[in-house]
């Protein structure tokens, strides 16, 4: 749209040849006349009048106010009251109480007054009751609040918004206002004079403004800063002294105005409590740490004035963030907090429990914060406590992980945390089990069914679960997830009771699969012999699959991982050597280099193209790594040997005296130092 009339003419043209309603033209222009167009109020005005476009729009009213009300209202601003006046003006004949809710000639009155009294404030806000606080307290002053107070309990606010803003509320923005106007002071003397040069206008406020005054001005984070403890109590005195002043007067007959007052110095005096609380050594000493989470529960609980569900909210963040249970109890002393540090654990841990189980993500916000509250609980323990032990939380955490709504990700994250900081029962344990052999399951067969405890609580039910999904492990990765499986339980009684029948036993089964399935075993069957976990009748067995498969660089290299002589020099003596092409040797010698193998080979004839590779293919460091294996291994002529050809010494002078000499002045044994 656009402001110039010519073109507004032209666009209504148009839309008269192409049969788009009128209608719709000059609503969409009033639209952006309001919004858009940066025309003051009167010029807006004015174009309405010229053009005629309310005698199109009136055909239609109902559409007119509500297009008015979703479309334009929302995005003008609350302190523009002429703009709002024109508003009000234009949709008055047609809305009576139907614009918004209100009777739009009530608010055209106000509007006029405000921008002469108020200027500044947001009429919008106001009258919606969402914020008047934040409405009146950059245009309220001393020359203005009166008139304002007496205005506004005749402003009727936006349908369903809420009871009229009262006098008192007025007054106590303004006192407010008032007494944060000055930051800058801070000698302890002036609080108390800016309070007694205010204290006409603290007589006006009714009973609850009268309370939430005093909240505002010494339960704050100015407050907090800029006072102490002893002078918020003398100005809380003062407040009480004008309280009773102006309760004094009421008339005995009003009772519910006299009940009113009376509790209202009642919570006066719940505020000093508070106030005595805060300048206790714990408190002062949280909000002087050094500790930023410790500084902001402090400050989250000055500015509680000690309501409970703002003190219980403050200890739980203490858990949250994994302070010690003697802290805990301390501030619910303190505080005078009806409960104790176990009852705070078991309500926070109650509400994180929750949120995890709602949450939407992988829990990464709530599960460090579990973290800190375990970990500090286990600290605790450790340390002789008893304010808080392990079966007050274990019993929810079982509840949460045994619940199958819960992602079992998450459950297992849960568990596994709890297995670090805690001694677990039995039937925690074989609760973890379960939980991580569903997990493994499901990375390779996410159709099988929930696995249960009572599945897999016994070696034996462990041991046919083994069988089962071997039976249907035909790829690599499936077969290496039983591997997985096997790592997560504990050790199969099959392992030791089968352990030198090849056939029978779980890993080498695993690992026979995965030659029949062509895939390298290396890695795995390092582990395996690593662990011990394989005898020589399993290691042979597995060393002549692959030999007969063809594969002599692998058999080569299982034969060389195995820890048994006679099987290395049963490969060495064998053709396997011969089978391998120049790049399988160059593989090989590679692999016994990485893995500090060399030794192994010293007595056979792959030693020195072995040695010529690794001077030719590996730099300086690999080559004092190799001499230094050789060395520990008794073999100090072949490593100064290598050394010397390494460096590039002539033929000549490799003797071996010259050989012991070099490994000895190059790597110098220390048992020669001393």
């Amino acid at each position: 749209m656009t402001a110039e009339e010519h073109v507004f003419n032209l666009a209504v043209s148009l839309a008269e040849k192409y049969a788009i309603p009128r209608w719709e033209i000059f609503m969409t222009h009033l639209e952006f006349l309001f919004v858009d167009s940066e025309l003051s109020p009167s010029e807006i005005e004015g174009r309405i009048k010229h053009s005629n476009m309310l005698e199109a729009l009136s055909t239609q009213p109902e559409d007119l106010l509500r297009r008015g009300a979703e479309h334009i209202y929302p995005l003008l601003s609350g302190t523009d009251h002429d703009r709002l006046t024109v508003f009000y003006s234009l949709f008055e004949r047609y809305s009576g109480d139907n614009l918004l809710g209100v009777n739009s000639a009530i608010y055209i009155k106000v509007l006029r007054t405000l921008k002469q009294a108020v200027p500044g404030l947001d009429f919008k806000r106001f009258v919606e009751g969402t914020d008047v606080e934040k409405a009146c307290r950059n245009a309220i002053n001393k020359t203005n609040v009166d008139q304002l107070a007496k205005m506004a309990p005749k402003i009727p606010l936006l349908k369903g918004k809420g009871v009229v803003v009262s006098s008192s509320t007025i007054y106590r923005i303004y006192l407010v206002r008032c007494w944060e106007a000055d930051e800058s002071e801070t000698s302890q003397p002036d609080w108390l004079k800016k309070f007694d040069a205010y204290q006409d206008t603290v007589k006006k406020l009714e009973p609850d403004d009268a309370v939430t005054f005093a909240k505002d001005i010494l339960c704050s984070e100015m407050a907090e800063k800029k006072m102490t403890p002893q002078i918020k109590l003398e100005v809380l005195k003062r407040m009480q002294k004008v309280v009773r002043q102006v309760a004094g007067k009421v008339n005995l007959t009003e009772e519910r105005l006299v009940q009113l007052w009376e509790e209202a110095q009642k919570k006066l005096q719940a505020i000093q409590s508070h106030l005595q609380r805060m300048s206790s050594a714990v408190l002062q000493d949280m909000l002087t740490s050094t500790d930023p989470l410790l500084r902001d529960v402090g400050r989250q609980l000055d500015r509680s004035a000690s309501q409970v569900d703002q003190v219980r909210e403050g200890l739980c963040q203490l858990v949250l963030v994994g302070k010690a249970p003697e802290l805990v109890e301390s501030v619910t002393k303190v505080m005078e907090f009806p409960g104790n540090a176990r009852k705070i654990y078991i309500v926070t841990l109650t509400e994180l429990l929750e949120q995890l189980r709602s949450a939407t993500d992988s829990g990464s916000v709530h599960l460090p914060r579990f973290k800190n509250m375990v970990g500090a609980i286990a600290a605790h323990l450790a340390a002789g406590g008893s304010l808080v032990k392990q079966e007050d939380i274990l019993p929810l955490v079982r509840k949460f992980t045994a619940d199958d709504v819960v992602s079992l990700q998450l459950r297992l994250d849960v568990l596994h945390q709890v297995e670090q900081s805690f001694q677990l029962t039995t039937d925690d344990i074989v609760l973890l089990l379960a939980h991580r052999t569903q997990v493994v399951i499901k990375s390779q067969w996410p159709n099988e069914t929930e696995i249960k405890i009572e599945d897999i609580d016994a070696d034996a039910k462990r041991q046919t679960m083994f069988e089962k999904y071997l039976t249907v492990a035909h790829r690599a990765e499936e077969i290496l997830t039983l591997k997985k499986l096997l790592a997560c339980w504990p050790p199969l009684e099959s392992q030791q009771k089968h352990f030198d029948e090849p056939e029978k036993h779980p890993w080498c089964q695993i690992l026979a699969r995965l030659v029949q399935a062509g895939h390298p075993v290396d890695d795995l069957f390092g582990e395996a012999c690593a662990k011990q976990l394989l005898s020589l009748a399993s290691c042979r067995c597995l060393f002549r699959l692959l030999r007969d498969s063809h594969r002599p660089l692998e058999t080569l290299k299982v034969a060389l991982l195995a820890p048994f002589d006679e099987l290395r020099e049963e490969a060495l003596r064998s053709s396997l050597v011969t089978d391998m092409d120049s790049s399988q040797q160059a593989a090989l010698f590679d692999f016994v280099i990485d893995r500090r193998l060399v030794p192994k080979l010293v007595s056979s004839a792959l030693f020195t193209p072995l040695t010529e590779h690794l001077i030719e293919h590996h730099d300086g460091d690999s080559v004092c790594q190799v001499a230094s294996e050789l060395r520990d291994a008794t073999y100090p002529v072949q490593a100064g040997d290598l050394l010397m050809r390494a460096r590039r010494t002539h033929l000549g002078f490799r003797t071996l005296s010259a050989a012991i000499t070099a490994i000895k002045a190059w790597m110098p044994n220390e048992d020669d130092d001393q």
